[in-house]
C-alpha cells in the first residue's frame, strides 16, 4: 500500500452542533457522563473534573470553545477520555463532551475533503467533509495549553 492510500482510522465524535475527527489512538476510553467537580474561577468551556483511574481529569466542552455557547448534557452524554499529545505535568489525559458515542471510521486520504467554506473555530486547525458531513479537526495543541494554563491557575 502506497503512503497516498495509507488508511487514517479515526473517531468522529458528535458535539451538540457540530462533530470532530479525532486519530483513534488519541482517545483512551468513552465513560458516562457523571457527577462533575465544579472548577473554581474557570471559563466557560471547562465544565469540571472527573475521576478517572485514581485520577482527577478536567472535562471540556468544545462546543463552548467553538461558538461560545454551551451544549446540552442529554442522556446519552459521555466523555471521552484524550491521551495529551504533549504530556505536562498538569496535563497527561482530559475529557471532552460528546453528544453520544464516538464513530469509529476507517478513512483513507482521498475521503478527507477541506471545507474551506466552513467558519473555523478558534480551537480548530481546519474544517473537513467526510462523506458528505462537515468535521472540525480540533487543535489540540491550543486546547491542552489553554486547559494546562487554567489548571495552573487552580490549586491543586
Amino acid at each position: 500500500m502506497t503512503q497516498s492510500s495509507a488508511l487514517l482510522r479515526c473517531l468522529l465524535v458528535p458535539l451538540q452542533r457540530s462533530q470532530i475527527l479525532l486519530p483513534s489512538a488519541s482517545v483512551v476510553e468513552v465513560v458516562p457522563f457523571g457527577i462533575l467537580v465544579p472548577p473554581v474561577a474557570s471559563p466557560a468551556w471547562l465544565l469540571g473534573s472527573l475521576s478517572w483511574r485514581d485520577t482527577a481529569l478536567a472535562a471540556v466542552d468544545l462546543d463552548v470553545l467553538f461558538d461560545g455557547q454551551a451544549g446540552e448534557r442529554a442522556g446519552k452524554s459521555r466523555l471521552a477520555v484524550v491521551r495529551a499529545t504533549v504530556v505536562s505535568p498538569r496535563v497527561d489525559h482530559y475529557l471532552i463532551l460528546t453528544r453520544s458515542l464516538p464513530r469509529l471510521v476507517t478513512l483513507e486520504r482521498h475521503m478527507l475533503e477541506s471545507d474551506p467554506a466552513a467558519a473555523l473555530p478558534e480551537a480548530a486547525l481546519s474544517a473537513v467533509r467526510i462523506g458528505g458531513q462537515q468535521a472540525y479537526i480540533p487543535d489540540l495543541e491550543y486546547l491542552e495549553a489553554r486547559l494546562g494554563d487554567c489548571l495552573e491557575q487552580m490549586p491543586a
